[in-house]
């Protein structure tokens, strides 16, 4: 027993871990784009109501002074932590499509979906990652901007 020699997986269990791997790659996937999603619906949601406190600050007094300051802090920490979260599904839809594209490979699937993902043209040279990081930096800019904004709408002693 103990000079048993490890074995060849066979097509069975390989067919079964690429199904689980292809299961995988789908929900990493969806992740990233729900979470895209919702930091788009959370910006959105905090610059309507900036604006909204912005035009009508001398009815929101004191409150809507710090509403000014603390939405865009509040923006841009949502957003790095969902910066975070997609980073972890990030690696882990990457590490899929590599399990999948070596499951492909011992499986004799040159045409196969993983393959075609990995060697798939991108538009311009942006990638999903690329974008998504671009979406997360732009929410982060506005942010920025929003706590601009409250600094001159609000200067150091200002009413």
């Amino acid at each position: 027993m103990a000079d048993a020699k490890p074995t060849a997986p066979s097509d069975e269990s390989l067919r079964a871990e690429y199904s689980e791997i292809s299961t995988n790659c789908r929900f990493f996937t969806s992740v990233r784009f729900a979470l895209l999603t919702f930091a788009t619906t959370l910006l959105s949601f905090l610059v309507a109501t900036y604006q909204f406190v912005a035009m009508n600050r001398e009815r929101f007094g004191l409150a809507g002074k710090m509403a000014l300051f603390v939405m865009p802090i509040f923006g841009g920490f949502c957003n790095v932590l969902l910066m975070l979260l997609e980073e972890r599904s990030r690696i882990l839809y990457e590490a899929c499509l590599r399990r999948g594209k070596k499951l492909e490979e011992m499986l004799y699937l040159y045409e196969g979906n993983f393959q075609k993902l990995w060697t798939a043209p991108l538009p311009w040279g942006m990638s999903d990652t690329k974008t998504i990081r671009a979406m997360y930096f732009l929410a982060i800019a506005v942010a920025i901007l929003g706590l601009i904004t409250a600094t001159i709408l609000f200067p150091k002693g200002g009413k």
